[in-house]
């Protein structure tokens, strides 16, 4: 049997995160001739589907999705992740088309509740091995639910795996004007010193959506913003924003000034806001006396050369638009705008002669994060995943925050 080169094996393969996200970044790969020409996809599932099934799935959920490049890479393989004597086999199978030069990728796109068992049931039976940096472990968030259960899942993981073999997700990571915070910040010369502390006199980050919940009440009930966006996505931010200039751009200095900038990271106590939609308590699954909050607004404060910067955080369901952005406000009165969604863009406003100047730069070449990050994997590029203690320094961040939610602010789309 042909030896393969690359093998990414896609646990949660029937999951809604697959269909919508994984599979048309990896055909997107595939197109653009960044896969290994030997490459293998294997896409675990229990269902009983065939390959060619388990593509009719796929296109019946996401008719969308681009699936012809992926169809002759792509073998589906029956087994239930959780039962331990499922391996065995699915290991031989593995064995049959690698050997000791082949990047092998597990793609765990899986609830947190299953990370441990499945990723113990990985190691146990040998199929990824300690310390061997051709085999990889990604990780999807939610990483845990609180500071407890994430420092559980890493400590189990680093028991079994080497930091350098496991892959935290963040996709907010994959997205270009994000990953060019550090670039705007630190290498172009132009902006480095706008953006230095003694030019600021805030920052805004806001991550806005206009929709409700849609179909996720089951899981949104039991999350909410702060686990959902704060946690992850804005903290990540948040770091990147204020860590300290590494010595060198690696990926090892550049963890570690992140997670010295979460360690740092104050609440604005009376900053804070705990939004509910009004309407949330009628939709599907939503437990009728729900407290679970659909929108925080906070300030934030990082003991560093950024102290004396608030950092003003608002994310939330049913707000007034759907919009990302990064708001750097200037002493003189300045902004620089990095506009996430929908338009990728870059602006400048500030006044002269009385005259207010808006110009900016949109974004045209951007590329799908998903196929960003896995591409990164595959090319062991740490640098654009989240390491074990910034992952737990953000959750104590967001454990202590909660503490705070005393009341709810029934709010409409109208107010923020």
């Amino acid at each position: 049997m042909t030896k393969k080169e690359l093998i990414i094996c896609l646990y949660g393969s029937t999951g809604d995160l697959s269909f919508r996200k994984l599979i048309p970044a990896l055909s997107k790969l595939k197109l653009n001739n960044k896969l290994p020409d030997k490459t293998l996809i294997l896409a675990l599932g229990r269902r009983e589907y065939t390959t060619e099934t388990y593509f009719e799935f796929i296109e019946t959920n996401n008719p969308s999705a681009e699936t012809k490049h992926l169809k002759d890479i792509t073998k589906y393989y029956k087994m239930e992740i959780l039962n331990n004597e499922d391996y065995l086999e699915y290991k031989n199978m593995l064995m049959n088309y690698s050997d000791e030069n082949t990047r092998v990728i597990h793609y765990l796109a899986i609830s947190s509740n299953m990370m441990i068992e499945v990723s113990n049931n990985i190691s146990k039976n040998g199929i990824v091995q300690k310390n061997n940096l051709k085999q990889s472990l990604v990780f999807e968030k939610p990483f845990g639910r609180n500071y407890s259960t994430a420092h559980q899942i890493n400590e189990t993981l680093l028991k079994n795996y080497n930091e350098n073999q496991i892959y935290r997700l963040d996709h907010y990571l994959g997205k270009d004007l994000v990953k060019a915070i550090l670039d705007l910040r630190f290498k172009t010369n132009l902006l480095e010193s706008a953006l230095s502390p003694k030019k600021l006199t805030s920052i805004d980050i806001a991550a806005k959506e206009d929709d409700g919940i849609l179909n996720r009440g089951e899981f949104y009930d039991q999350t909410g913003a702060v686990r959902d966006m704060f946690q992850s996505h804005l903290l990540q931010i948040v770091s990147l924003l204020t860590m300290n200039k590494p010595k060198e751009f690696n990926s090892l200095l550049i963890a570690n000034e992140k997670a010295k900038a979460l360690k740092n990271v104050t609440i604005k106590k009376d900053s804070l806001i705990f939004g509910q939609y009004s309407g949330y308590l009628e939709e599907e699954n939503i437990s009728p006396n729900s407290l679970t909050e659909t929108m925080v607004k906070v300030t934030l404060n990082v003991k560093n050369k950024f102290k004396n910067i608030p950092i003003n955080i608002l994310t939330g369901k049913k707000l007034n638009k759907k919009e990302t952005y990064i708001k750097f406000n200037l002493k003189d009165g300045s902004q620089i705008n990095l506009n996430i969604f929908p338009n990728k863009s870059i602006t400048f406003v500030t006044k002269l002669l009385n005259e207010v100047i808006d110009v900016g730069h949109t974004f045209t070449n951007i590329d799908d994060e998903y196929a960003t990050l896995i591409s990164a994997v595959i090319n062991y590029k740490q640098e654009n995943f989240v390491r074990s203690d910034e992952i737990e320094l953000a959750w104590r961040i967001s454990d202590n925050l909660l503490t705070y939610k005393n009341e709810l602010t029934i709010y409409n789309n109208k107010i923020f």
